[in-house]
């Protein structure tokens, strides 16, 4: 399905935000881009490349320049529009892939392998090379457990991610201050310590429409053609609409 946006089909409360949108995208990439992609392989430069990203490309949220850096010094993949103050350089691991449309809160930690509790000493001087014992690490290394992270996740302020949690599900939300120590399944609200599901985020009906929409793939213009379904309360009109809208995606139509 392909969608033609035009101005009458736009919600109209949105219509100054789409055209602030517009122009926002086109800084995505800068003039200056090469430049700011280069030069981020000398430490010294990185602080003052970020704040460039930021003033020029938009920062996180929309810097293609970011993304760019992240999957090149980093190994980390990070979808459209994922952004947020938890998104820090240097905090996920090699290996990691974010979605679209995700939204991460300050203090958001990840850790990818832990102290050996089977052996007779769990201190890190019989496992780091880093402390001068041994010559190489005695537990597998963080990239051979990538977290892969959804689209339209939500995680809240100061969550922590331990090495037992691979996977987190499309549309799911992480409580405040949670440890999440195991997989969270799609549009799942999880919290606590250690996290546990509270509830589903939606009813059956409503997942599976929005699941099978996979809308968060879409071109953006398409969606914004369509504003007025993500600005609101799901009711059974909306939700008609929403299915009717964004209708299954075909298997293979080469959107990423």
């Amino acid at each position: 399905m392909k969608s033609v946006m035009t101005r009458d089909s736009i919600h109209p409360v949105d219509s100054a935000a789409r055209l602030r949108m517009e122009k926002m995208l086109a800084k995505q990439r800068s003039c200056l881009a090469p430049f700011l992609f280069n030069g981020y392989r000398f430490r010294a430069l990185r602080p003052v490349i970020r704040a460039l990203l930021g003033r020029f490309e938009g920062g996180i949220m929309i810097s293609q320049t970011w993304r760019r850096i992240l999957r090149r010094f980093e190994e980390v993949e990070l979808g459209t529009f994922s952004r947020g103050a938890g998104i820090q350089p240097g905090l996920f691991p090699a290996g990691t892939k974010i979605g679209n449309f995700s939204s991460f809160a300050a203090g958001f930690q990840v850790l990818r392998r832990n102290h050996p509790p089977g052996r007779f000493s769990q201190h890190p001087l019989f496992f780091n090379r880093v402390l001068g014992l041994i010559s190489r690490d005695a537990i597998p290394e963080k990239k051979t457990n990538p977290l892969i992270i959804g689209s339209d996740v939500w995680v809240g302020m100061n969550v922590i991610i331990c090495p037992g949690c691979h996977t987190i599900g499309n549309g799911a939300i992480i409580g405040a201050g949670a440890v999440v120590t195991r997989d969270i399944p799609p549009f799942t609200i999880v919290g606590g310590n250690p996290a546990r599901p509270i509830r589903k985020r939606f009813s059956p009906e409503v997942e599976a429409a929005v699941a099978a929409s996979e809308w968060w793939l879409r071109p953006l213009p398409e969606i914004l053609a369509h504003v007025d379904l993500f600005t609101q309360d799901i009711t059974d009109e909306s939700l008609q609409k929403f299915a009717a809208t964004f209708p299954p995606r075909a298997t293979g139509d080469g959107r990423q």
